[in-house]
C-alpha cells in the first residue's frame, strides 16, 4: 500500500488533492458516483472510470453491499452471505455497492512528511493558526509571486537599463545595481540614460516593457496564482503593478477581474460586495498611478487621505505576505507600518522562503507576527505554496 501510495501522491500534484478530498470524508461510504464527481473535479482531462478502477485494482478501497430487506437497509462485506432477516442471500435482494478509502494511515503519514520536508518546525503551528483566522484572512501579494510565472523581481526591473547606458557608466552602474539601492539606482539611471530624463519616462520606457510581458495562459494556470485565489478572500491587496492576478482570475472565473488603486479610489462603499485586487502601489493601466521613485513613496506614505484608506484596508484584518523579500528597504519599512497599523486587533503572517527567522524579527521591529517558512533548494516552490494553502483550507489529510 505505502509504495502505491507514494507513486499515485508524489509524483502527481492532481492525485494528491483527489487523495485528499476523499480521505477527509474517509470514515463514511459512498456509491461510486461521489468518487467519480471528485475525479471529474481534480482531474478533469482524465477518464474518470477508468481512474477510479486503477484505484480499486490498487486496493484503495474498501468496498461493502447495502441491500434492502422487509423495508429496512442493511449492509454485507459479501454478497453470498445470507440475509439474517429473511434467510436469501445478499445477491438475491435490491442492492448497491458503497466504498470507503483504505489508505488514510499511510496517505496521513506522507502528508506528515511533507510537511517536514517543505516547512521548518514551526509552521505547521503557524498555518493551523491561519486556518482559524482564515476569515479574515487577506493576502498580501509581493512581486515573488510574478517572479514565478517569468515576470521580474522588483529589483529586476532596473536590470535592462543598462543596455542603454554608455560603456563608460556601466562599471558604475554594476556597483549600484549589486548595493540593491533602487533609490541610487534610479538615480543614476535619469543621470546617464539618453532616453529618460524624469520619473515619467522612467516608468514607460524601462518598467512598462517589462511589465507588460505576455504570459501564457497555461503558465498562468499551472502558477501558485490560482492556489492564492482559492483562498477566496474578501480582496486581495499587491503591490505588484502587473494584472497577472486578474488575468489568472478570469481564466479561473474566480471573480476577481476588477482592479483598484489608491489614485482612482471612490470609496469602501464602491467595494461592498465585490471581490477585487487592490495595487496599492499602482498598475501598469495607470503610470501615474505607479509607486516608484522615492518621491512616490514619501507621497504615498504621507498623505493622510492615502493612509486612510490603506489603514481601511487592513484594519481589523490578518494579512498573509507572499512574495516578498525584506531585502527590499522600501516593503521593510511598509511591512512594519502595516503591521503595526492594525496591532492589536490581528496578527499578520509572512512566507518567507529560507528565511533566518531571528534575523526576520529583528529586522521587522514588530511583534504581531508570525512565519511559514519554506524550505527550499530551488525557485521552484509551487508544490510548498500549493501544499501550503491546501492546509490552511483545511484540504489535507491527517489523523
Amino acid at each position: 500500500m505505502k509504495e502505491k501510495l507514494e507513486t499515485l501522491f508524489i509524483n502527481n500534484q492532481k492525485w494528491n488533492k483527489l487523495l485528499n478530498m476523499t480521505a477527509l470524508n474517509g470514515d463514511k461510504y459512498f456509491r461510486e458516483k461521489h468518487y467519480l464527481d471528485l475525479i471529474k473535479k481534480y482531474m478533469p482531462k482524465e477518464d474518470s472510470v477508468e481512474i477510479f478502477k486503477e484505484l480499486l485494482e490498487k486496493k484503495m478501497f474498501k468496498r461493502k453491499f447495502s441491500y434492502e430487506c422487509d423495508d429496512d437497509i442493511y449492509d454485507a462485506e459479501l454478497l453470498e452471505k445470507k440475509c439474517e432477516i429473511c434467510g436469501l442471500k445478499v445477491i438475491e435482494h435490491e442492492y448497491f455497492e458503497l466504498y470507503s478509502p483504505s489508505y488514510l494511515s499511510e496517505l496521513s503519514k506522507n502528508n506528515i512528511q511533507l510537511i517536514k520536508d517543505y516547512y521548518d518546525s514551526d509552521s505547521k503551528i503557524v498555518m493551523e493558526d491561519v486556518r482559524s483566522n482564515i476569515d479574515r484572512v487577506i493576502p498580501f501579494v509581493g512581486s515573488g509571486i510574478s517572479k514565478n510565472v517569468g515576470m521580474p523581481l522588483w529589483l529586476e526591473l532596473f536590470k535592462k537599463a543598462k543596455d542603454k547606458i554608455s560603456d563608460e557608466y556601466k562599471p558604475y552602474f554594476d556597483l549600484e545595481y549589486e548595493s540593491k539601492n533602487i533609490d541610487k539606482i534610479i538615480e543614476m539611471v535619469k543621470r546617464v540614460h539618453p532616453l529618460i530624463q524624469d520619473d515619467k519616462d522612467l516608468k514607460k520606457e524601462i518598467i512598462a516593457p517589462e511589465i507588460k510581458k505576455t504570459i501564457p495562459n497555461e503558465i498562468l494556470l499551472n502558477s501558485i496564482i490560482p492556489d492564492i485565489l482559492k483562498l477566496d478572500a474578501e480582496y486581495i491587496i499587491t503591490t505588484n503593478y502587473d494584472d497577472l492576478l486578474e488575468k489568472t482570475s478570469l481564466l479561473l472565473c474566480s471573480g476577481y477581474e476588477e482592479s483598484r488603486d489608491i489614485s482612482s479610489f471612490q470609496g469602501f462603499e464602491s467595494l461592498d460586495e465585490t471581490q477585487y485586487i487592490f495595487h496599492i502601489h499602482g498598475t501598469i493601466k495607470n503610470y501615474d498611478s505607479m509607486v516608484v521613485t522615492n518621491e512616490d513613496y514619501n507621497n504615498l506614505y504621507d498623505s493622510e487621505e492615502k493612509k486612510r484608506i490603506l489603514s481601511g484596508l487592513i484594519n481589523k484584518h490578518s494579512m498573509l505576505f507572499l512574495g516578498f523579500s525584506m531585502d527590499d528597504t522600501y516593503f521593510s519599512d511598509e511591512f512594519g507600518k502595516i503591521c503595526e497599523s492594525n496591532k492589536g486587533y490581528c496578527t499578520n503572517y509572512y512566507v518567507m522562503i529560507n528565511g533566518d527567522r531571528q534575523k526576520k524579527d529583528e529586522l521587522l521591529k514588530t511583534t504581531n507576527v508570525r512565519f511559514i517558512n519554506i524550505k527550499s533548494t530551488n525557485f521552484d516552490i509551487k508544490n510548498q505554496y500549493e501544499f501550503m494553502i491546501e492546509y490552511i483550507l483545511g484540504n489535507i489529510y491527517i489523523e
